[in-house]
């Protein structure tokens, strides 16, 4: 029987890797303009920064007596935040002024970028000298030009421009809004009556650019680099002089070298990205022109006669290239996988872009007050970079699973996890914030830093396995749908919610961490501490917050599954699946089983009803229904053993409290009458929010069995698929 080959990739189904790399350069171009331009707009609307300066060396000096007093006698069991708010306040210059030198700064930014983008074609027209094609230059040429320009379907008014000086055979296509350009080298014109296949498609490459709308892309993104790269080359400008002058203090040499560090960042950050978009834009304008030229055909030919050499640059020096090797054009004529990749670097990159992101924002919505408690700034942080986060990495590996689909074999985004967590341990070293803590340390916080780390690589696997699980659920539906765009973006803003939430987590708990051991003392046990700040921050939750994230871990999986097959199989199969049978088999049991074990522990033995024992019997329950579930479920483990706990965990303080009110009138606390049979609302509250924290533990359970399970599994088939392999000589 013939294998049937599968269909070619369509780059253009899903929005493209040009946008989802020019998004993350807008991104960290604007987190650095907001760095490296706030002191000069703050000091334009005035504000000071001899007055921020002291203000900082006020909250150093503060803070150092706080934590001598905290370990001394005079101190007690005060907290270091009590015992700052009790001491003298420093007067920060920049509450009078809030995020305004922030935003003047993204404004002015902007506002000059795309002056330049605006006054960039009229610039390069004069200066290269560019004389438009039409009936008094070359008629028959600009005849021509106007009806590929119809066929391609390319709209708007396009320009087509001579440089006959030129003698390459080369297009560039550029422009504004309204005024679009393509230029034709004095090379190219020669093809035009010596060579017009290979002509017509070099032009079809340069409409290509316009189709794709990466023009303004493209420029944008040249302009972006120019003004970022004169900003940072004045910072270490500055820098150098600091250093070299003598003007960095002790007390100033952390948060210093914090920017310091953010700058570096930054430097690498985007050129790097900037040259991923130029590369990428090119590959998606052949794949447009194979598409209007029916096949890779004419452009192999082109490449083969005006480029015969390829130049294959591979690992670091791809990096740092503006433009594609003619080895990689010609592999993506016919294999157009790598278009749908996501790198280790370009996943680096998006860890550090959120993680710098939180830092900025965080800082310049509320400034540090010697505790790094709960602010309003941290949330409004995350709320930007959370999503924005969510959003790259949906895009990136929605294209991945596209690609995985095509060719049959399995996703394997692990080097993505490794980067997105790679970059998110930037967050500590890059916050001038935190470096103001750490600096006060009696002892080193190294331990605790390290542990974070591990932390912030654990939220990478975490959020990109996430990612990586709805989006294998929900890339075949998306194929099958007629606004495809429009799905992936409803199954963004689902994800966006448990994402947001545990990057969150996970960077602000560096601060938690950090501070927790300075109030803790300076032989403080710093495992202990960072895993009493940990539990407490993530406890600490409402547990409605906490069971709407667990729910829809479970939801936004399983409904995609359960789409993909109704289109599948049709509107008339409509009954349930075996394994969500499973689930709520196995819920339901471990539910009655925790109610009944409840009954005979407490009824039978004569005591009343108390909440850590019902706790107790429910985390039980939750765990063993995650862990049976995921471990005896076909599909999607997970999001099964997710249901199984959470409808083992809704079963048993339910199910206990109105048993016992109801059987033998006892009370939930020992202070509540018990003169009606019905529970009362405190009681009613108190079992709602009880299985909340123990679905955290089941859901950690359930993830870990299914890995464990598809783990043993894929290494019995590769066990054998070896040994049903003949031998050699056989």
């Amino acid at each position: 029987m013939a294998t049937v080959a599968a269909p070619p990739l369509n780059p253009f189904a899903t929005p493209s890797g040009t946008a989802v790399r020019f998004a993350l350069l807008i991104v960290a171009a604007s987190t650095a303009a907001v760095s490296l331009l706030s002191q000069d707009t703050g000091q334009l609307l005035g504000l000071s920064a001899r007055d921020v300066l002291a203000y900082q060396h006020c909250m150093i000096a503060r803070t150092r007596e706080a934590a001598a007093l905290r370990h001394s006698d005079a101190g007690g069991s005060s907290e270091l935040g009590e015992i700052i708010n009790s001491l003298p306040t420093c007067h920060d210059p920049r509450d009078e002024f809030g995020p305004w030198p922030a935003i003047s700064a993204l404004l002015l930014f902007w506002l000059v970028v795309f002056a330049v983008y605006w006054c960039l074609p009229a610039w390069r027209i004069r200066r290269k000298r560019l004389r438009r094609t039409g009936p008094n230059l070359l008629p028959e040429m600009a005849a021509y030009l106007s009806r590929l320009q119809k066929q391609t379907g390319v709209r708007g008014s396009v320009t087509f421009l001579l440089d006959p000086l030129d003698p390459r055979v080369n297009g560039l296509a550029f422009g504004r809004v309204g005024r679009r350009c393509v230029v034709i080298s004095g090379g190219l014109a020669a093809l035009f009556s010596r060579d017009r296949p290979a002509f017509r498609t070099v032009v079809l490459h340069e409409l290509a650019h316009l189709r794709n709308h990466d023009v303004d892309i493209t420029f944008i993104t040249v302009v972006v680099w120019r003004l970022v790269g004169f900003l940072l080359l004045r910072r270490a400008v500055y820098l150098l002089l600091a250093i070299l002058v003598g003007q960095l203090s002790a007390d100033r040499v952390l948060p210093d070298t914090a920017s310091t560090l953010q700058t570096i960042v930054l430097t690498a950050l985007v050129p790097l990205t900037r040259n991923a978009v130029l590369r990428s834009r090119e590959l998606y304008a052949d794949a447009r022109t194979m598409l209007w030229d029916a096949g890779p055909s004419n452009m192999q030919q082109l490449f083969d006669t005006y480029s015969p050499h390829p130049e294959a640059r591979e690992g670091n020096r791809r990096l740092l290239s503006k433009h594609p090797s003619l080895g990689e054009r010609r592999t993506a004529l016919t294999d157009a996988s790598n278009l749908f990749r996501l790198g280790f670097w370009e996943s680096v990159a998006l860890g550090a872009t959120a993680a710098i992101l939180f830092n900025n924002i965080s800082d310049f919505m509320a400034h540090p007050v010697g505790s790094l408690g709960a602010r309003i700034g941290d949330h409004v942080a995350v709320a930007i970079a959370g999503p924005l986060l969510t959003a790259g990495l949906t895009f990136s590996v929605w294209r991945v699973a596209d690609r995985c689909r095509n060719s049959g074999t399995a996703m394997n985004v692990g080097s993505a996890a490794a980067g997105v967590g790679l970059g998110l341990c930037l967050r500590p070293v890059t916050s001038p914030t935190i470096a103001l803590l750490v600096h006060e340390f009696h002892s080193s916080p190294a331990a605790t830093l390290l542990l974070w780390s591990g932390l912030a690589l654990l939220c990478g696997v975490i959020v990109v396995c996430w990612i990586g699980l709805i989006t294998r659920v929900w890339a075949p539906v998306a194929a099958a749908s007629d606004r495809p765009a429009l799905l992936i973006s409803g199954v963004i803003a689902a994800a966006s919610l448990p994402t947001t939430f545990w990057v969150f987590y996970t960077l602000r708990q560096a601060g938690v961490a950090l501070y927790a051991q300075a109030n803790a003392g300076p032989h403080a046990d710093a495992l202990r501490s960072f895993l009493g700040a940990a539990g407490t921050m993530l406890f600490g939750e409402l547990p409605g917050v906490m069971v709407t994230i667990v729910l829809l871990l479970a939801a936004v999986p399983l409904i995609g599954h359960e789409w993909g097959r109704r289109r599948r199989r049709g509107p008339g199969d409509r009954g349930m699946t075996a394994e969500y049978a499973v689930a709520l088999r196995t819920g339901v049991a471990c539910g009655a089983a925790g109610v009944w074990s409840g009954y005979l522990f407490l009824v039978l033995a004569g005591n009343k009803v108390q909440i850590i024992d019902v706790e107790a019997i429910t985390v039980v329950a939750e765990l063993t229904a995650a862990v049976v579930t995921s471990a005896r479920a076909r599909l999607l483990r997970f999001p099964h053993g997710v249901v199984a706990a959470f409808v083992a965990g809704a079963m048993v303080p339910l199910g206990t409290l109105t048993g016992f009110r109801v059987l033998t009138g006892a009370a939930w606390y020992w202070d509540v009458p018990s003169r009606s049979p019905l529970p009362t609302p405190l009681e009613w509250r108190s079992a709602v929010g009880i299985p909340s924290w123990g679905l955290l533990v089941a859901t950690a359970a359930a993830a870990l069995t299914a890995g464990l399970v598809e783990l043993i599994q894929r290494q019995r088939r590769a066990s054998d698929k070896t040994g049903t392999m003949p031998r050699a000589g056989a």
